[in-house]
């Protein structure tokens, strides 16, 4: 008999950090960071080290760059679980959107595998 993998808990309530935009009553959601795709939180990951190694080095063109492909990736994040919303929304508020999830979520960018709460 064939192992069945289990459903993905990313659609449980519980595991969903909520919220809404100015001038819509929409409530929208986003998984919490260790519930995203295995796909999108290797990427973080991986955008979080590479981060974090720039600065450790002090690497002025590498911090940059890295952060910019960090950036793409959240848009990417938010696009795919949200379409459209990304676009409505202004740089400060994409950042206190990401801030609020990255808090709620309780893991740092570099924590962000699907085991890293349970």
């Amino acid at each position: 008999m064939p192992f069945k993998v289990p459903a993905a808990k990313a659609s449980n309530k519980q595991n969903l950090f909520e919220f809404t935009i100015p001038g819509s009553k929409k409530v929208y959601s986003l998984p919490l960071m260790q519930y995203i795709s295995a796909d999108f939180s290797e990427r973080l990951a991986s955008l979080a080290s590479r981060v974090k190694t720039a600065e450790q080095h002090e690497d002025k063109d590498a911090v940059p760059l890295a952060m910019a492909e960090t950036t793409s990736l959240q848009r990417e994040i938010i696009e795919h679980y949200c379409p459209g919303l990304y676009s409505r929304l202004s740089n400060d508020q994409i950042g206190a959107l990401m801030d609020a999830w990255r808090q709620e979520s309780s893991v740092g960018l570099g924590e962000s595998s699907p085991s890293a709460k349970n």
